[in-house]
């Protein structure tokens, strides 16, 4: 009995928590489309249409998994010691969701990186480049394994994948670590416009902006390996890996349901001038101000009066200070 709660009751229980997480992302997927269909860039629709459906085509695979090995094989143990089919496929989509999410978080951070009039220096393309280098080597790990499963697929053969197998855990968990330290670093510390940043309210808060630091796929990853190390721990290992998939789109989904929706075009036009609270903002450069000014005039001291306007030039106005680059504002700067 005791071996049954292990496997295929850790099997069973991971299952159903990753399946109730999923109508947690359906209803944050709606909230998104309800608001943003048709209005935030389309690369961002695109991109939370593909990681919802590799999160739903996850969730599918893994209820087969259980209904194979839990109904369709109740009481055969031979059947365990070998691959389901769905499980290079549940590969495919963990590689294309965490590969989208972390290129959406790095651009984020590309762009965080920047502000002040700091414009690309040496260091931030040094980290970002690691930051991709590490994302495009974990996929190329996942296109490598995919075949590899297909092939071998007895249990006994995932032992090959290793130690290799722990350069792609590992080049993961850095990036995510990387992608997080640098947002917290630049949103937190470096940019002190963006220290209103660190003000919160409660609890909500601090969650929410720890799920928008990307800090929620960290954990899961960190907690994962240590589950796979604890001996005698059976298959619950499997109960943070099948959040992995639905907790990028989680963390995507927040990051970009958390901007205010009152500047729905802002991102498609370059240079577009706006107001955020209670700055303007305008494309560099001169601009010209014409100002004028109401004068009342007693009768008894009437004179003439003449309202010459006054041309005001400012040098660099609206430099664009990307103090909302945490998507905290508009579509432009998420």
């Amino acid at each position: 009995m005791a071996s049954l709660d292990v496997t295929l009751g850790a099997l069973l229980i991971s299952t159903l928590t990753s399946y109730a997480f999923v109508g947690v992302i359906i209803a944050y997927t709606t909230t998104y489309y309800s608001r943003f269909l048709g209005k935030d860039r389309v690369l961002f629709q695109v991109m939370v249409g593909i990681s919802v459906l590799c999160t739903l085509g996850d969730c599918i695979g893994h209820g087969w998994w259980c209904w194979y090995w839990l109904v369709t094989n109740y009481g055969n143990p031979t059947v365990m010691a070998y691959i389901p089919w769905p499980f290079p496929v549940l590969f495919v989509f963990m590689g294309v969701n965490t590969l989208m999410v972390q290129a959406f978080f790095t651009w984020r951070l590309w762009r965080v990186s920047i502000v002040g009039g700091n414009r690309r220096p040496w260091v931030n393309k040094i980290y970002i480049g690691l930051i991709v280098f590490l994302a495009v080597y974990g996929f190329a790990f996942v296109l490598w394994l995919v075949p590899f499963v297909f092939q071998n697929n007895a249990i006994v053969d995932l032992a090959r994948v290793f130690p290799a197998g722990y350069s792609w855990l590992s080049t993961a968990i850095f990036s995510d670590i990387m992608i997080t330290a640098g947002l917290m670093y630049h949103l937190l510390f470096k940019n002190a416009e963006s220290r209103e940043y660190s003000q919160v309210t409660g609890l909500g808060d601090i969650i929410n902006r720890s799920i928008r630091f990307n800090v929620l796929s960290v954990f899961v990853q960190v907690f994962t390996i240590l589950l796979f190390k604890v001996p005698n721990v059976g298959f619950w290992f499997l109960q943070p890996d099948f959040f992995l998939v639905p907790v990028y789109t989680f963390s995507l989904l927040i990051s970009l349901n958390s901007r205010q929706s009152n500047q729905f075009n802002e991102g498609s036009r370059p240079g577009a001038s706006s107001t955020q609270k209670g700055r303007s903002r305008f494309p560099a450069g001169e601009v010209n101000i014409t100002v004028r000014e109401d004068v009342t005039v007693d009768h008894a001291h009437r004179g003439d009066w003449n309202m010459q306007p006054v041309n005001v030039q400012l040098k660099e106005f609206g430099k664009r200070e990307e103090k909302d680059l945490e998507c905290g504002d508009s579509l432009e700067r998420v």
